[in-house]
């Protein structure tokens, strides 16, 4: 009687242990499924529309209007829109007129978490039609009447339907590349001990890609001239790739040469390229002793410098705790943007 009784209890400790195995595995199932469901990239539409139509649109492709928590979302934004003024998902949620969740929401329904206002904005100015987030070239954000008509970005689920001709848009490659700040360094030294000082720091001396980011180390580098990693490929004397190419392999797409320049001066030691203080370049030897702009990776670049005085604002806002603001903010809304690569229209 009492062997019987044991066995029963071993029974159903058997079955209720089993049981929760079931469970646990059901949820964890459900957990992965969620997340794969909420892999999502950013994607560009050149078209010029409302925001209303836009909005339509990305509905229709199973998404939304971008919707940003985030800085590091921010710049993704940014750079995907090619330096192109663009809607993204923030609604006013009334007449009332401030920065925050009180008075802004995502069309998404993600968390309003984050914001970048230009200097001034959001100011309502047309009387209560200024009710939706533009997106600035430069990132910063500006509040404007949806009736507007201005290209997107979207943030899209994996495995969406595509209705669009993928020739004329372009989806976030740029995540392929490492988030970069510019950095400016004070100290003069030749181009090759900037050159080393960067590699040490994790990151290259800067490379300028469009006018966007020539704009941003003209401003970084405050007014003095300064060494980038632009080189010379051999002895011939010409503006484009086929005679320069960037220290950290970037393509050479896009050049601000000062007229006559490059000249090759110095009888073929004008090798490398310095940054005049009003955002023209110049070929110079590169024993010269210069300033420089540093390009660095936001999350595992180490910082030689104590003095802010010599940081830029992405570096003051960006590099706090990098780890944990950056992959807090994405794990905390279970999103991941996935690398994602296509061909682009050429410029």
């Amino acid at each position: 009687m009492i062997i019987n009784t044991l066995f029963k209890l071993s029974s159903t400790k058997i079955k209720f242990f089993l049981f929760l195995i079931f469970i646990v595995s059901t949820i964890i199932g459900q957990n992965q499924t969620t997340k794969s469901e909420l892999t999502s990239f950013y994607r560009y539409i050149p078209e010029k529309m409302t925001w209303d139509e836009h909005k339509k649109l990305a509905v229709i492709m199973g998404g939304d209007l971008a919707c940003i928590t985030n800085v590091y979302e921010n710049e993704q934004v940014r750079r995907i829109a090619g330096g192109e003024i663009v809607w993204v998902g923030g609604i006013r949620k009334d007449c009332g007129n401030g920065p925050g969740a009180d008075y802004w929401k995502w069309s998404n329904g993600k968390e309003w978490a984050y914001t970048n206002w230009r200097q001034g904005e959001p100011n309502n100015y047309s009387e209560h039609d200024e009710n939706r987030v533009m997106f600035w070239e430069n990132g910063e954000w500006n509040d404007a009447s949806l009736l507007h008509k201005f290209s997107a970005v979207y943030e899209i689920p994996s495995g969406s339907k595509d209705i669009l001709d993928g020739a004329k848009t372009k989806q976030n490659k740029i995540n392929h590349d490492p988030l970069i700040f510019y950095k400016f360094n004070p100290e003069k030294m030749t181009w090759n001990e900037h050159n080393n000082r960067a590699i040490a720091m994790g990151g290259n001396l800067a490379s300028i890609s469009n006018a966007i980011e020539n704009n941003k180390v003209k401003e970084v580098s405050k007014g003095e001239n300064v060494w980038l990693g632009g080189v010379r490929k051999g002895c011939g004397n010409d503006t484009g790739a086929d005679h320069w190419y960037w220290s950290n392999g970037k393509k050479w797409s896009y050049t601000n040469w000062r007229q006559g320049e490059p000249n090759n001066y110095s009888n073929h030691d004008e090798n490398r390229v310095m940054f005049w203080e009003n955002g023209e370049w110049n070929d110079a030897s590169l024993l010269h002793k210069l300033s420089a702009v540093y390009e660095l990776p936001i999350t595992d670049s180490v910082d030689y410098f104590e003095n802010n005085d010599i940081k830029t604002k992405e570096s003051n806002k960006i590099k706090r705790n990098p780890f944990r603001t950056i992959l807090g903010s994405v794990l905390s809304i279970g999103t991941v943007f996935r690398v994602r690569e296509i061909n682009l229209t050429p410029e």
